[in-house]
This record gives C-alpha cells, sequence and structure tokens, in this order.
C-alpha cells in the first residue's frame, strides 16, 4: 500500500512538527544525524521553511512486522 501526503502548512499540517524544551523542532529523519539544535528550523509564520528536508527530496518509509 503507498500513500502520498501533501503538507501544506508547518505546524499545523506536518508530521515531522515537534515541540520541545527549547521550542519548535522538525523531526524528520535528515536532522538525526545533524549537529544539535539543526532541526530548529520552524518559525511561527507556520509557513513551510526553506531548509524544509521534504522540498528537496521525498521521504520514503516502509514499515516491517
Amino acid at each position: 500500500m503507498e500513500k502520498n501526503y501533501k503538507i501544506t502548512r508547518c505546524i499545523r499540517n506536518c508530521p515531522f512538527y515537534t515541540t520541545g524544551m527549547d521550542g519548535m523542532e522538525c523531526s524528520h529523519p535528515y536532522f538525526n544525524d545533524k549537529e544539535v539544535y539543526a532541526n530548529m528550523i520552524i518559525t511561527h509564520s507556520d509557513i513551510i521553511p526553506k531548509k524544509c528536508p521534504l522540498k528537496r527530496e521525498p521521504l520514503t518509509v516502509t514499515y516491517t512486522i
């Protein structure tokens, strides 16, 4: 099964939007090996940030049971 999601807004629409102790964060796997605070790309404007990893390439997720 394959699903396509269209992300139109960062804060209210993206599954990678999270909030932490330091503020709004992007939890996209792209940031897993990046330096601390590299994922702090989200602003209060709710637009999709220029540094959003989904703008560069789509993400494919495979679930295994």
